[in-house]
């Protein structure tokens, strides 16, 4: 066990066990409906993992997350965790496929094209697959160009206003 740097009245062990100094006994995990495992120091609660990694794995790149590698939330062993950067942390979530992806909008990319606007302001658009030919669209609007529909009507249908009963799905 070593000492929390943040709080020295607490050991965290390597299997994410929490002893408190105050009263001589570990403390009572919580699970909390995204699957992280939470410990209440004082008035506040701190995810276990995080509080692992903060203890044990040196962080020289400063990376702000802590992925766990076998996906699974509520593994916190040392030899689970890892420091990642965001991006780190969903390619992680896709290659493992803890975050489904299809093959096509891997190859195709996961946003149009069209990021960045004349204007300079983000735009971003979802992808809009063609089932029966494998073709992407930029945009719901496009999409219903292409078979003469008008962008509302496809969009409603896109989106689950109305049941979806064209060939078309964000992606």
């Amino acid at each position: 066990m070593r000492q929390l740097k943040d709080n020295p009245n607490y050991l965290v062990t390597v299997d994410g066990r929490v002893f408190s100094l105050h009263t001589m006994r570990f403390l009572t995990l919580m699970e909390k409906n995204e699957g992280y495992i939470y410990v209440k120091l004082g008035s506040k609660s701190h995810r276990v993992h995080r509080l692992v990694a903060q203890t044990y794995i040196p962080n020289p790149e400063n990376k702000p997350q802590v992925n766990h590698m076998d996906g699974n939330k509520s593994n916190n062993m040392l030899c689970n965790l890892e420091w990642a950067t965001q991006s780190e942390n969903i390619q992680h979530a896709c290659d493992t496929g803890l975050r489904p992806i299809s093959e096509l909008m891997r190859e195709a990319g996961r946003t149009s094209p069209n990021l960045f606007k004349k204007n300079n302001t983000a735009s971003i658009t979802k992808l809009v697959l063609d089932e029966e030919t494998g073709i992407f669209y930029e945009s719901a609007k496009e999409a219903a160009e292409s078979v003469g529909v008008k962008p509302k009507y496809l969009w409603r249908r896109l989106n689950g206003e109305v049941k979806n009963n064209t060939k078309f799905k964000y992606v």
